[in-house]
């Protein structure tokens, strides 16, 4: 079966808003910084507003510096992060669900991505040989590269134990390579 324009998620239609002219002064500053255009700009807006502000309420998001973040988890005790796993996965599961409306590894690590991009961290994936490979640049010290360590461990444990995930840990970056398996 052929999708139509309509039927097909990605594709995209042409549409006008009304915005105030600051607003769209300080868009296309940006655009122009960035070297990108007018249109990039108001669609990674509005994607972020779909995917990530329409839920911040329910998922009990609270923004909190960087920097009393890195503090917190640099007095954090090493046994105390097993426990923080298990809420972590827990939150990470319902707030999958909540925004991607299900929950599936790659429904899952989608979210994260967008979890981590939200925080301020520099993230980046790809695929290759049927591996997925992911990257978050956190600067957070080692404790927060472990949480991740351990929540993704438990998230490919929960999806199939065959998916053997291997890492590479320094306190500002978290390397991941899940190995999928057909």
């Amino acid at each position: 079966m052929m999708l139509s324009n309509e039927d097909n998620e990605n594709s995209s239609k042409i549409i006008s808003f009304r915005l105030s002219t600051s607003t769209i002064n300080q868009m296309k500053n940006e655009a122009k910084n960035k070297k990108v255009s007018l249109n990039s700009i108001v669609s990674k807006v509005l994607t972020k507003y779909t995917q990530w502000d329409t839920h911040t309420k329910e998922m009990s998001v609270v923004p909190i510096p960087k920097f009393i973040l890195k503090q917190m988890f640099d007095e954090m005790e090493i046994h105390s992060i097993d426990k923080l796993i298990e809420s972590f996965h827990e939150y990470i599961k319902e707030c999958t669900i909540l925004a991607k409306e299900k929950y599936e590894f790659q429904q899952c690590m989608l979210f994260l991505k967008l979890y981590f991009n939200e925080l301020g961290f520099h993230t980046k994936d790809a695929f290759d040989n049927n591996a997925y490979h992911y990257t978050v640049h956190h600067k957070l010290g080692l404790k927060w590269s472990i949480l991740i360590e351990g929540l993704i461990k438990k998230i490919c444990e929960e999806f199939n134990e065959d998916k053997d995930p291997k890492f590479l840990l320094t306190p500002s970056k978290i390397k991941i390579s899940v190995f999928l398996h057909d």
